[in-house]
């Protein structure tokens, strides 16, 4: 990703509810973020990795964001 990890909080967190949220594709299909929090270091192998409850990403200064609360486009 081309955003560091504190800068893509902040843009999750500006774009949160109520208004339309920020997203991004995973398996041909848009997610929408709503609530994120900073890892200290790099949990995801890839770009982006989802697990049976988080979406994790890979930031540009090799630390981790991980989307706790998401859903995809209706």
């Amino acid at each position: 990703m081309r955003l560091k990890a504190k800068e893509m909080y902040n843009f999750i967190r500006a774009q949160t509810r109520p208004y339309l949220g920020s997203f991004f594709l995973y398996n041909g299909k848009k997610v929408f973020a709503w609530k994120s929090k900073i890892l200290q270091r790099k949990k995801s192998l890839s770009r982006i990795e989802f697990t049976k409850k988080y979406f994790y990403i890979r930031c540009k200064d090799k630390k981790s964001v991980c989307i706790s609360e998401w859903s995809y486009e209706k």
